[in-house]
């Protein structure tokens, strides 16, 4: 089945949480065959994968203006985002106001660092921004204890961020 990552390119926690919603709704249509057809089943079906998708399509324009809300931009929310999952699967506490600061910050480098055309390709920019996100996590004590995979997940989501920026 086709990827529908796309719908949230800048935000690659959003995307993949979106995405994983949406592949479900699909796979259960696609899967349809498997019941028993009455037109009570049917009506049901259909009616529940309809639910199904205006949700999906709501909390897509909820979190679409919800960095609003927080007094950040666009982009800083896609930080913000990675910072709070990251906290959240590794179970430390890093205090919301801390991530949207962070998350300011994070974007200001990100910004700096890939303000040339081809930084992507770029070893000596990528590796300079590595060390400089390093830096700047462990001077903010982001995380609590170092963990490389804390680092990969926010660094993914500086690639990703300028990759679509």
């Amino acid at each position: 089945m086709k990827s529908y990552y796309c719908v949230w390119t800048h935000n690659k926690v959003k995307a993949i949480a979106f995405d994983e919603r949406l592949k479900q709704v699909v796979d259960a249509y696609n899967s349809r065959d498997k019941l028993v057809f009455t037109s009570v089943v049917v009506a049901d079906f259909v009616n529940d994968l309809s639910d199904q998708l205006i949700q999906i399509l709501k909390d897509l324009q909820e979190d679409k203006s919800s960095f609003e809300k927080m007094s950040i931009t666009y982009e800083e929310k896609a930080f913000y985002d990675i910072l709070v999952k990251v906290c959240d699967v590794h179970g430390f506490k890093y205090e919301d106001e801390k991530c949207i600061i962070l998350a300011k910050k994070i974007k200001e480098l990100a910004d700096d660092k890939s303000q040339f055309a081809d930084w992507s390709t770029r070893d000596d920019i990528k590796n300079q921004l590595n060390m400089d996100l390093i830096v700047l996590l462990y001077q903010n004590g982001y995380p609590p204890e170092w963990d490389e995979e804390v680092f990969e997940k926010v660094m993914e989501q500086a690639e990703n961020f300028k990759k679509y920026n």
